[in-house]
């Protein structure tokens, strides 16, 4: 069983889409997919735990733009979300638009930058909520 991805060129990290968490102990996690087991995140959060480690910084690389969240953060959220575009039936892949977010928890709110398959950058502010299965926050 694989932990984490702690090089850029493990065969299960992704060149193009991917997070980048630097950490408290001055490793870099890299997000891979490793097919069988939970995500990247999740298991990111358990080595948190485990080793009693933080997240200092967390990167987002997306569609050619490269994102970098505030340093020194009370935690970080990482999410996808899917957009049914109109006109495109229930089949048609390009109905369907996948965005990538990052953010960062400051003072009860989620600080969170989107990035479009285009390439466009956006953002958001959001209540933190303690339910939230994105969010990783720091001890």
């Amino acid at each position: 069983m694989q932990d984490l991805a702690f090089s850029s060129t493990d065969p299960f990290v992704p060149q193009k889409e991917r997070w980048i968490a630097s950490l408290s102990n001055g490793r870099t996690v890299f997000m891979d997919i490793v097919h069988g087991q939970s995500s990247a995140w999740v298991r990111l959060r358990d080595y948190l735990k485990r080793e009693s480690v933080s997240i200092t910084q967390l990167r987002l690389e997306a569609f050619g733009r490269h994102v970098t969240s505030v340093a020194g953060s009370e935690g970080y959220w990482y999410c996808k979300r899917a957009c049914r575009m109109m006109g495109g039936g229930p089949h048609d892949p390009r109905g369907t638009q996948v965005d990538w977010g990052i953010g960062y928890v400051n003072e009860g709110s989620v600080h969170i930058q989107w990035v479009t398959p285009a390439g466009h950058i956006t953002s958001e502010e959001r209540e933190l909520k303690s339910d939230d299965i994105g969010i990783i926050l720091n001890p």
